[in-house]
């Protein structure tokens, strides 16, 4: 590299992070212990003290529009001859987590504290209304900064793999803000150069496993959301316990109770199961159709919606996103005996050999093969966020 001090000086991260990150992290940490300890309101006040604007703002600066005062770009002499992609765009979600125990759960550019999307998505679920995540209400600033990401040192689309020594942990600002750029291109060091810090850090991991940790009264309270309580219960029910229970209007219930004389009592074990992949951005609604759906960054599919008589369409609106559920549906008709995965002109649907919906028992039976299907989808639409992401900057760095 011609200049290596002042402007262009190499540098371990683009933007070094704020002491609010910091803190931030103290804040999540203690809403995690909060949580498990069963005192919602604790959590609730930490987690939104931890919103703040200027983490958000932090990592909109490094994931924006290219600012030559973080950036710092500069050319670099790449190989004439063609690159040839990993045929793996992401490691498994095994793989993942492995990662992050290594990294200790920490940006192995800019050294901050990470947090689990998974960890957030349980804290959402536990304290409704305090983690705003959606392009309407706006997202939560600590959360935003501090999510955890695996990033290629050599990237992707320059032909690198998912082999352990060329990923590492890195914070979203970190990760979409260097984009699809190179190390050398940016003016960063190595991050493997440096060890990683294990200080005992889990990335409120522990939330996952929250019910096993409780003690049975407070195991009771957070896994709440997924019993069946009328309006009445949730009014005599304890504060705490009322804000945790899932309340059935009387039309959803009268629906429930239709699905159960149907069939062999599916309802709680659906629910069960819908609520259990909250993780992997799982939400369903309950109207004419209980709709089970999949939305990541904005991008949001219909996977499922099962009739009162047990039927199940698969899928129900993906809109223009037929190759990303290609994989999903593959994966279901693999893992469920007599399912098919069959091809329309817009779209990938799984059904049986004779073209007949599949019925909500035969998916719970084999909800193991559901749940690998639904983290197949899950990768797909945060692979397509990415590689849309990493055009985007290239178009605005050019």
């Amino acid at each position: 590299m011609a200049e290596t001090g002042g402007f262009l000086a190499l540098r371990t991260c683009l933007l070094s992070p704020l002491p609010e990150h910091e803190a931030a992290a103290e804040m999540l940490s203690g809403a995690a212990d909060a949580i498990l300890a069963g005192d919602l309101n604790l959590a609730r006040d930490l987690v939104r003290r931890a919103d703040m604007p200027e983490l958000f703002e932090f990592a909109r600066r490094l994931m924006g529009p290219e600012d030559t005062e973080v950036h710092r770009r500069r050319p670099v002499s790449k190989p004439a001859a063609v690159v040839i992609k990993a045929s793996s765009r992401m490691p498994t979600s095994t793989e993942i987590k492995a990662l992050y125990v290594r990294d200790g759960w920490r940006c192995r550019f800019c050294g901050c504290q990470v947090v689990s999307n998974r960890a957030r998505s349980v804290m959402r679920a536990c304290i409704p209304g305090a983690i705003p995540w959606t392009e309407s209400e706006g997202y939560h600033g600590a959360f935003f900064a501090l999510t955890a990401s695996v990033d290629h040192v050599l990237p992707h689309s320059a032909g690198g793999g998912n082999e352990l020594q060329n990923l590492v942990t890195a914070c979203w600002s970190c990760q979409f803000g260097r984009g699809a750029y190179t190390i050398e291109e940016l003016g960063l060091t190595d991050p493997r150069s440096r060890p990683p810090v294990i200080d005992g850090w889990d990335g409120l991991s522990r939330v996952i496993g929250r019910a096993s940790a409780a003690t049975p009264l407070q195991a009771a309270v957070v896994e709440a959301p997924t019993l069946f309580a009328s309006p009445e219960e949730v009014a005599s029910a304890g504060p705490e316990q009322a804000a945790t229970h899932r309340a059935f209007s009387s039309s959803e219930a009268a629906w429930l109770s239709r699905l159960d004389g149907n069939q062999s009592t599916p309802s709680r074990r659906l629910i069960d199961f819908l609520d259990s992949c909250v993780d992997i951005d799982v939400s369903w609604t309950l109207n004419k159709v209980l709709l089970a759906r999949m939305k990541v960054d904005g991008n949001t599919i219909e996977f499922m919606a099962v009739e009162p008589n047990g039927d199940v369409h698969i899928p129900w609106s993906i809109g223009g996103s037929k190759e990303l559920f290609r994989g999903f549906a593959d994966k279901l008709a693999e893992g469920i005996s007599g399912a098919v995965a069959h091809e329309t002109p817009k779209l990938w649907n799984v059904a049986k050999a004779d073209k007949k919906f599949l019925n909500v028992l035969k998916l719970l039976d084999n909800s193991a093969a559901v749940r690998t299907a639904l983290e197949t989808l899950n990768v797909a639409m945060k692979d397509s966020f990415e590689t849309s992401q990493a055009a985007q900057a290239s178009i605005i760095h050019e």
